[in-house]
């Protein structure tokens, strides 16, 4: 955990600058300097007074904003191909005013990450259309993931000032949640290079996506 009077410098890591075309860039750091990014740079170039983390070949976005999010991105895939819902690692940073409850904020960073990326890949409510009641109002049938379903997440709690409310007091369980669901959705058709504009994408979403695009692309030849 590291709080804004810090100054540090992310290194080890695998760095996507979020352009559209973007390719994965090694054996630079992220410079850090309180609450917002000093430089990027050479990770043999670190400024002097800048503390090292290795961030163990992480992947990471600097400097997407959304809301108090500071950056989510997505990671290296597992060496097992046939676990698909674990080839994806979260690093997420939230602002807050200050950290009391490290373990306590951790937890609500985590927790958004697994209700967004959920509601991307298995959560459906389906109604009667005439009654428009709930078709499955258990847990049996509206799949939420467990433990063992959802990507490691690595939170990162950033203490900064503020006071937009009581005390500065600052939400983090809706931010984790909202950046999770398009960077799911974005990492999902950026598999497949078919673009997706519903929730949820089940696995039938995915079969019929992949054999339009065959179809489509062998129409074209």
């Amino acid at each position: 955990m590291y709080i804004n009077h810090e100054k540090y410098a992310l290194v080890n890591g695998v760095m996507l600058d979020g352009t559209r075309d973007m390719t994965p860039r090694t054996g630079l750091a992220v410079c850090v300097d309180g609450d917002r990014i000093a430089a990027v740079c050479d990770a043999a170039d670190v400024p002097e007074g800048y503390a090292r983390v290795d961030l163990g070949g992480k992947y990471l976005l600097p400097g997407l904003i959304n809301l108090h999010v500071h950056l989510p991105a997505s990671g290296k895939p597992r060496k097992k191909p046939s676990d698909p819902k674990k080839l994806v690692k979260l690093i997420t940073s939230n602002g807050l005013m200050r950290r009391i409850g490290v373990k306590m904020c951790e937890g609500q960073i985590e927790g958004g990450t697994a209700m967004g990326t959920g509601f991307v890949v298995s959560e459906k409510i389906e109604t009667d259309p005439k009654t428009c009641a709930i078709k499955n109002p258990s847990l049996s049938k509206y799949i939420i993931g467990t433990s063992m379903d959802v990507p490691e997440v690595y939170p990162i709690v950033v203490s900064s000032e503020g006071e937009a409310g009581p005390f500065g007091a600052k939400g983090i369980g809706e931010p984790a949640l909202i950046p999770s669901i398009p960077a799911t959705m974005a990492a999902i058709g950026n598999a497949l290079g078919v673009k997706f504009h519903h929730t949820p994408i089940l696995a039938a979403d995915i079969v019929k996506a992949w054999k339009d695009k065959q179809a489509a692309e062998a129409a074209a030849n």
